[in-house]
């Protein structure tokens, strides 16, 4: 939850999903602490119809773009353990849009190249991050080089 002084100048980004993303380093540049309680004081309602709850499509791709300017951002202000947690939800995201988008369009293959990107920018970082293990190292690498082989190998639950 956040106080609401905290969105002068702020705004979710119009026609993006987990539109959160977007804004929470510019919440986090404003603040001088964050709380965190284990009290259950928040409950969320889940609707059947809700962008959650839809079936997979492009636009769910936005989380990858949000957790990209989040590394960024998160970069900048010196962050730098907070934006390599990040890493393996990119790295899974791109993995999940590639398993779930169905290449036939246009506008998914054009997406699905942007995503791609986006994680093969993040590579390097993925290589030197030392929460990741060597067999994980060496996905993301197969995946970089050769996600439709990836994707055979996870199929096959190799």
């Amino acid at each position: 939850l956040y106080h609401r002084s905290l969105f002068q100048g702020i705004r979710y980004p119009v026609g993006k999903l987990y539109e959160d993303l977007f804004i929470y380093h510019d919440i986090l540049a404003q603040v001088d602490s964050i709380s965190f309680t284990g009290k259950i004081s928040y409950y969320y309602f889940d609707r059947q119809d809700s962008i959650m709850n839809k079936k997979y499509d492009i636009r769910n791709a936005d989380l990858i773009e949000g957790l990209d300017l989040r590394i960024q951002k998160l970069r900048e202000m010196k962050y730098d353990d907070l934006a390599d947690q990040q890493l393996s939800f990119v790295f899974n995201e791109t993995v999940k849009a590639f398993e779930k988008l169905d290449l036939a369009g246009d506008l998914e293959k054009s997406r699905l190249k942007e995503v791609k990107m986006i994680c093969d920018r993040h590579f390097r970082e993925m290589m030197s991050y030392s929460c990741f293990s060597t067999r994980q190292k060496a996905k993301i690498a197969l995946f970089r080089a050769f996600p439709a082989i990836y994707l055979h190998f996870c199929k096959a639950g190799l």
